[in-house]
């Protein structure tokens, strides 16, 4: 038979691991998706920006 506290000690080295492992996870995978994101939005913003100009220069013509 199992003592309670060998359980718990068992089931809390358990839990950490596995809180490791996907801690290890996002540390992967994070910075793909946020450069991707950031990206994106630069992208977004700048044609935003350049897009009107780009109208009125060539209502100049």
């Amino acid at each position: 038979m199992v003592a309670p506290g060998e359980g718990l000690a068992s089931a809390s080295d358990w839990f950490r691991t596995r809180c490791d492992l996907q801690s290890d996870m996002l540390t992967v995978v994070i910075p793909p998706v946020a450069f991707l994101f950031v990206t994106v939005t630069v992208i977004y913003v700048v044609s935003g920006l350049v897009a009107p100009l780009i109208v009125l220069i060539e209502s100049l013509t």
